[in-house]
């Protein structure tokens, strides 16, 4: 006898896990001002104050051409992946305009309290119409962490993902868990990549200013999602960046969603295709 197409999509729908196969792919974005006093210092600190200091043709000092000051300018963190889940790798591109020689650097944290150790970008070519028409200084390379730095929490995530918790795919929930367990576990591991933080390094000329310093962190997450077992842990849609360090944990939901709470944003938001994977 056939069986009639309600029941093969009954069958199908019990007989398939709760799982969704997507790819995450997204970019947090931060750009830096230097002729807005207020924009440069929300999003930046820099060398020396009293010396380089802001005006409408951005930073620097008024002195002579022939002298140079040594200069650093180092970015507020950049909150990249999505709040429930944080990437092991992701390509940052810096442009700073006008051309300015100099080094950049670029480090990584799960947490805003324990970083990496800083690591240095590759000078790039202009790629853009817009580049090309504004001569700059750009940087372009990727950053990933090793899987053998990822392995210790990767089991981790995966013995908490077997508990009776409302969200097994949330692993800011499970950081949480881990923490309370092991509360120095981020001092001896850095599993993922939640904020990033961008450092230059040069020196300008007396008349010689920065006028914006631009970052784009992209990333790409893939693999699979449980779906969530009540209401309250489904706004796993919700394309808020990573967040853990910016929230209470007392006032975070039991699968680790913090009521109300704003994440660290960058300027543009980055879009996923889907709202569930594993990288």
């Amino acid at each position: 006898m056939k069986a009639s197409v309600p029941v093969l999509l009954f069958l199908a729908a019990i007989l398939v896990p709760s799982q969704a196969d997507a790819i995450i792919n997204g970019y947090s974005e931060l750009k830096v001002d230097f002729t807005s006093p207020t924009n440069a210092s929300e999003k930046a600190t820099w060398a020396d104050p009293a010396k380089l200091v802001i005006s409408g043709s951005g930073l620097g000092w008024d002195g002579n051409p022939q002298h140079s000051h040594d200069a650093w300018i180092q970015t507020k963190p950049i909150a990249v992946g999505l709040w429930w889940r944080a990437p092991s790798a992701v390509s940052v591109r810096v442009a700073i305009y006008p051309r300015i020689e100099g080094a950049l650097y670029a480090r990584y944290s799960p947490d805003l309290k324990h970083w990496s150790s800083w690591q240095a970008l590759q000078g790039s070519s202009a790629q853009s119409l817009d580049e090309r028409k504004n001569p700059g200084t750009f940087y372009d390379s990727m950053i990933a962490i090793p899987g053998r730095e990822r392995a210790d929490f990767d089991r981790l995530r995966s013995e908490y993902s077997r508990l009776d918790v409302p969200w097994a795919s949330n692993e800011e929930a499970a950081v949480h868990w881990i923490l309370s367990r092991d509360p120095d576990y981020f001092a001896k591991h850095i599993p993922f990549i939640g904020y990033v933080e961008v450092l230059f390094e040069g020196s300008l000329h007396g008349g010689e200013r920065i006028r914006s310093l631009s970052v784009e962190v992209s990333y790409s997450m893939s693999g699979m999602s449980t779906v969530p077992k009540d209401e309250a842990s489904r706004n796993y849609q919700d394309h808020s960046r990573w967040r853990f360090g910016t929230i209470d944990p007392l006032k975070a939901e039991p699968d680790g969603a913090a009521n109300g709470s704003q994440p660290i944003r960058s300027e543009t938001n980055p879009t996923s295709e889907a709202a569930g994977s594993r990288r």
